[in-house]
């Protein structure tokens, strides 16, 4: 690009995102009083959301290593741990396989893949926001479909308006970049939030639907992988 354009698209979102969850729990205060499950998901999300943010805009401002920026995804990884989206178990041509004390590992590589996957895709403009907007509909969807968890429902929907309002000005060409820390922001919240409604309401096809939805970025990634 041939004029200076902020990369302000991670903290952008994430406000929204505060902004419409507590608005909706303002106008609707009993929302989430069916489960604890629900808070104790929201919380680790937030810092989660907040720490990759923080990541991101290092990365945009001074540019960190490989294995700095990597390490701080996981970081933001193992925040989720306590949330209760552990892969403890999934079915492979209907052998199920129990991942035991190592569940919690293969959830951290499973969030790693899904904030990667979207910060390797945003590289036009729009892109990773118009996927973003795509997936968290998708999980929205499904939820609703299945008469799923609200906690994921009310993530995904607010994620969805809130990169909607942002597409308006990352449209090309681009007044605003979505940077590493949105596009880290977006595939951290849609991985987890994908995750977290497939565990509770398909225990027998854990990963199904989340790696259903997920098809798009993961094949890019592993393409991007071959020709590197």
């Amino acid at each position: 690009h041939t004029r200076v354009v902020p990369l302000t698209g991670g903290p952008t979102v994430l406000v929204s995102l505060f902004v419409s969850i507590a608005a909706t729990l303002w106008f609707y205060p009993t929302l989430l009083q069916q489960t604890y499950g629900d808070i104790q998901f929201l919380l680790p999300l937030g810092l989660a959301g907040s720490w990759i943010v923080v990541l991101g805009i290092l990365d945009d401002k001074i540019g960190l290593r490989g294995r700095q920026k990597l390490f701080g995804q996981m970081i933001a990884a193992m925040i989720m741990i306590p949330s209760g989206i552990a892969i403890r178990k999934i079915q492979v041509f209907g052998i199920p396989i129990e991942f035991g004390d190592f569940s919690s590992i293969v959830t951290v590589f499973w969030i790693l893949g899904a904030i990667n996957a979207l910060n390797l895709i945003d590289g036009v403009d729009g892109l990773a926001s118009t996927i973003g907007i795509v997936l968290s509909l998708s999980v929205a969807a499904v939820t609703v479909v299945y008469g799923g968890r609200v906690d994921g429902l009310i993530i995904s929907l607010a994620l969805a308006g809130a990169l909607v309002g942002f597409l308006f000005f990352n449209f090309p060409p681009a007044r605003v970049f979505l940077g590493d820390s949105g596009s880290m922001l977006i595939g951290l919240v849609v991985g987890c939030i994908a995750l977290k409604c497939s565990i509770k309401q398909y225990t027998a096809m854990a990963l199904v639907m989340p790696t259903a939805i997920w098809a798009i970025p993961i094949f890019d990634v592993a393409m991007a992988i071959v020709r590197r």
